[in-house]
């Protein structure tokens, strides 16, 4: 497939989310997080996904005396370099983190980018049939009656 097509369909699907502080004191197990680091965050994750990691985005595996198990989806470094993970467990002491937000649906996005996608879809449909067809409105090739003898 053709990358740029990818990157934006991952930011369509992406900008559908948003992330706000947490309405609980703690946050709730399974729930997706994101994690702003303290510096000593930072070094505490080094070892499992890299240097100078300012935030740890992934799913809140459990939570037990002070340190926190998130399966990690994705992380940015403080000099703004993403990379996406696939789970891999991570455990940072609750005092390694100086904000923790939750991920939410972000309704109205997500109903504007299903509207745009829809009537893009339709437009597009509408011109590869309208391309299809001659000035006079008929199908390519012919009329469609018997073949000549």
């Amino acid at each position: 497939m053709n990358r740029r097509f990818l990157i934006v369909l991952a930011v369509l699907f992406a900008g559908c989310y948003r992330y706000e502080p947490l309405r609980t004191p703690k946050p709730l197990v399974g729930e997706n997080v994101r994690a702003h680091l303290t510096l000593a965050g930072t070094e505490e994750v080094a070892r499992v996904l890299g240097r100078d990691i300012a935030t740890l985005d992934g799913r809140l595996v459990s939570e037990e005396a002070g340190i926190m198990h998130i399966a990690a989806s994705a992380t940015v470094t403080r000099s703004m370099i993403s990379t996406a993970w696939t789970g891999e467990e991570v455990r940072i002491p609750a005092s390694s983190v100086e904000k923790l937000e939750r991920r939410v649906l972000d309704k109205k996005r997500t109903i504007r980018t299903a509207f745009f996608a829809v009537l893009g879809a339709v437009g597009v449909s509408a011109l590869i049939r309208s391309l299809g067809r001659d000035p006079s409105g008929q199908p390519p090739g012919g009329g469609g009656g018997p073949p000549p003898a």
